[in-house]
């Protein structure tokens, strides 16, 4: 059946079939969602759905904040760097356009995919730091989301994180080192298999690769350079100094799961936060509405967000038009969903991204610069997976 918010909006906008399973596989579940769907893939209008009629009825729940962002025009124009790249044999690629749910219109609520097992919540930030969070002001955030920029390095930086996390797992007190994006990406570009190392963007076994073999330096030996910078590997004048290769070396980590195309991965998601206790790098595929051209947002970008982190499933008609790297830290379960839940991720679009979170409305991101993403699209996009 659909969630209880597409249900009464049915009756309120006078649904058609159509439009009911349109909203349902997005993964809709507040009016703003509904706004944001509608601003961001606005070709929907051709597919059967009654944009002006259905917004008009669902204008009146738009929260105060969400209104005032929508108004400002600040994110109308941000383009957020991706830069995970889909495996080469990989069925959703570049331009796969999703297709229109008539499975879903024949019989309403039919599941996407497969169904994954319930499994409990669980949380794997690290748990002395959410404790001094709660008392501390965000600037004074030991653990704080890190910010790409405009450059393509999504797959160092979800990386990254995994090994800041593992390292302060190993750590006494939990104190987390912040790690060099820098180094990795550098390590990647220069001297992995990685097939084209003169344009941005990567896949996760080349970092885990490196994460092996050369390890990764502390942010202090060589600090991350935002701006977009030619090589593309990051190097400025010179290759990393000497001590910070070294420093590198006592960093060499093998990865203890990595997966391209993983099969029943919302699954294998789940297992892999509760049986370690680590988070997961995860690489997805990102889409967009190609009638708002090139600098128009993608499916990453929309109100709700840059409002709350949260990520709604691609909608019939958007296009693959690359591909991002997150760390998921959790799962939360909701049966609303078709696969029964929700992960949360720590983002690299810096604590401007998500900046509402955590919201008083209906969403699990935790903290400014993480999001939620569902079941259904991490176990039907998923590119590739790992785990330290």
């Amino acid at each position: 059946m659909p969630n209880a918010f597409v249900q009464d909006l049915a009756q309120r906008a006078q649904l058609t079939d159509q439009e009911i399973a349109i909203l349902d596989a997005a993964g809709v579940r507040t009016a703003e969602d509904v706004d944001s769907l509608f601003r961001t893939f606005p070709s929907l209008g051709n597919a059967g759905m009654r944009l002006p009629d259905i917004s008009s009825v669902v204008s009146e729940q738009l929260s105060s904040t969400y209104v005032a962002l929508a108004q400002s025009g600040e994110v109308d124009q941000v383009e957020l760097a991706l830069g995970a790249l889909p495996p080469t044999d990989a069925e959703i690629g570049i331009d796969f356009q999703v297709p229109m749910p008539e499975a879903l219109v024949a019989s309403r609520g039919a599941a996407l995919g497969t169904t994954t097992p319930a499994a409990s919540d669980i949380d794997v930030r690290l748990r002395t730091l959410i404790e001094q969070m709660r008392s501390a002001c965000l600037a004074d955030n030991p653990w704080p989301v890190r910010d790409q920029q405009g450059r393509g390095t999504c797959v160092a930086f979800g990386s990254t994180a995994c090994v800041e996390h593992f390292c302060a797992m190993q750590s006494s007190d939990q104190t987390v080192t912040d790690l060099s994006e820098q180094f990795l990406y550098w390590a990647i570009k220069d001297h992995s298999n990685d097939p084209d190392k003169s344009h941005d963007g990567t896949w996760l076994e080349y970092a885990r690769d490196m994460l092996r073999t050369d390890g990764i330096c502390s942010e202090d030996r060589w600090p991350y350079v935002g701006s977009v910078v030619s090589p593309v590997s990051g190097q400025t004048d010179t290759d990393p100094s000497d001590d910070a290769k070294n420093d590198a070396g006592t960093r060499e980590l093998s990865a203890a799961c990595h997966q391209r195309k993983p099969s029943g991965a919302a699954q294998l998601v789940c297992q892999l936060l509760h049986q370690n206790n680590r988070p997961v790098a995860i690489c997805l595929p990102v889409f967009k509405d190609q009638a708002l051209g090139p600098t128009g947002p993608h499916g990453w970008g929309t109100l709700v967000a840059w409002n709350y982190g949260r990520i709604l499933n691609p909608p019939p008609t958007a296009v693959c038009v690359g591909g991002h790297c997150v760390c998921i830290t959790g799962y939360v379960g909701d049966s609303s969903e078709p696969l029964g839940g929700y992960f949360i991720f720590r983002n690299s679009w810096s604590q401007n991204w998500a900046r509402n979170a955590p919201s008083q409305g209906n969403s699990y991101s935790p903290e400014q610069g993480y999001g939620e993403i569902s079941a259904t699209y991490v176990d039907k996009y998923c590119w590739e997976l790992m785990q330290l």
